[in-house]
């Protein structure tokens, strides 16, 4: 199960930081881990696979790809590697992976472009990590659109290359996985815009960094999921009374939008409200009423007559179908 936890780029820089000074787990031991867990969920989703070409960047995303290519050499699979970017300029953690890559495996000559065509079963993606705040262009962009184009299944390393790990968004191209795997902290793009999409299914592993560790970072936003709230309604007592359980206020339906507001309230009946009042444009009212009697529905034109039901309201959920204009933005107001 992925934890609930997620974390903007910069928060995920302060884990890996902490991890190698608090932790006391050096940089490339996070790679070579990080290497380690990519190549065992390679074998893991696909244990047929043979032949593996992995797009490699300049960065540490593309370190953690040569430690890839390296076990996987290693472990008999044709593999080859696509170099984007000058090899030379290789730094630090990457540089040394990229050189260890080489001595076990001295027949891996890096690529300048990305192999396509029948016979590849996996592509591996690392060739932007969570750093990535710009447009991708160039070879960097050609790459995206190679493995895009593959007919073979894509394992994103922590990111799918070209999506914003803090908002999803892709920035002019983005790789779309099959499986990314995502290291030490979840990266909150991928659940959002573009990025979701673009995830596929994601594998967490948190490299063996300590907990008390992972804990010093405070999460930007946290996933919930269904598992998460279904205890949340609980059986009632026999004698409950539905001004026990919260009376839900929906503000909303401006001309043309009387839907969003039905739905919403009637999602807040569904979800447990006790009471649910929706207040909207007059001419919704009979609509509203005639197609679930069982929400208060008021017609409201003016701000001043939003003040009686604020006050009773327990909740508001203000803005389904509110609208742009004046009416709204009174409401809004009050």
């Amino acid at each position: 199960m992925l934890p609930t936890a997620l974390y903007r780029a910069r928060d995920v820089r302060e884990l890996d930081r902490l991890a190698i000074e608090a932790g006391g787990i050096p940089g490339i031991e996070l790679m070579e881990r990080a290497g380690l867990e990519s190549w065992r969920i390679l074998r893991e989703r696909w244990p047929s696979a043979r032949r593996v070409v992995v797009v490699a960047g300049p960065g540490n995303n593309g370190g953690d790809g040569f430690v890839l290519a390296r076990l996987a050499a290693v472990g008999g699979l044709s593999v080859s590697v696509s170099m984007i970017g000058d090899p030379t300029r290789l730094a630090g953690d990457a540089r040394v992976a990229y050189h260890h890559m080489l001595e076990m495996a001295p027949y891996l000559e890096p690529l300048d472009e990305v192999p396509g065509g029948a016979g590849i079963d996996v592509v591996v993606d690392a060739l932007f990590g969570t750093g990535l705040a710009r447009e991708i262009s160039g070879p960097a962009a050609e790459a995206v659109r190679a493995m895009n184009a593959s007919p073979a299944p894509v394992l994103s390393l922590d990111v799918p290359s070209g999506v914003h790990a803090d908002t999803g968004r892709a920035l002019g191209g983005a790789v779309r996985a099959a499986v990314t795997a995502c290291f030490i902290g979840l990266k909150q793009g991928l659940f959002t815009r573009e990025g979701r999409e673009c995830a596929g299914e994601i594998v967490y592993r948190d490299l063996g960094v300590p907990g008390d560790v992972l804990a010093r970072v405070e999460a930007s936003a946290r996933r919930v999921a269904f598992e998460d709230c279904a205890g949340a309604l609980g059986p009632r007592p026999h004698d409950a009374h539905k001004g026990r359980f919260g009376h839900v206020l929906v503000v909303g339906g401006d001309h043309g939008f009387a839907g969003a507001a039905r739905l919403a309230g009637e999602a807040a009946g569904r979800t447990g409200a006790g009471l649910v009042s929706v207040a909207t444009r007059c001419e919704h009212v009979a609509a509203l009423v005639a197609s679930r009697p069982e929400m208060m529905v008021h017609g409201v034109e003016s701000p001043g007559a939003l003040g009686p039901l604020l006050d009773r309201a327990s909740v508001v959920a203000l803005g389904p179908g509110l609208g742009p204009g004046e009416w709204g933005a009174a409401l809004l107001e009050r």
